[in-house]
């Protein structure tokens, strides 16, 4: 089985309700970062990210303030019927 293809079919949404979030969007599952480099962006409160197929279905989120204030998020996914 691919893997590459089997889960490239998700919808997602990711939402800031508080605080911020550092979003890191890989276009390529790829060892070298330096050939294929992530998107970075940092999302404030009340901002948005989404998935569709075959875009942003890899990606990292992580609190930039790890010793600061919290990041709550909310994050919806609808997965494809063979997943």
């Amino acid at each position: 089985m691919d893997y590459r293809n089997h889960f490239n079919n998700a919808y997602g949404i990711i939402r800031v309700l508080y605080g911020r979030i550092l979003v890191k969007l890989y276009p390529d599952l790829t060892l070298n970062v330096r050939e294929v480099a992530p998107i970075e962006q940092i999302l404030e409160e009340g901002q948005v990210t989404w998935m569709l197929p075959r875009l942003n279905q890899t990606h990292q989120v992580r609190n930039p303030d790890l010793y600061g204030t919290c990041c709550i998020t909310l994050q919806c996914y609808q997965y494809g019927s063979e997943d």
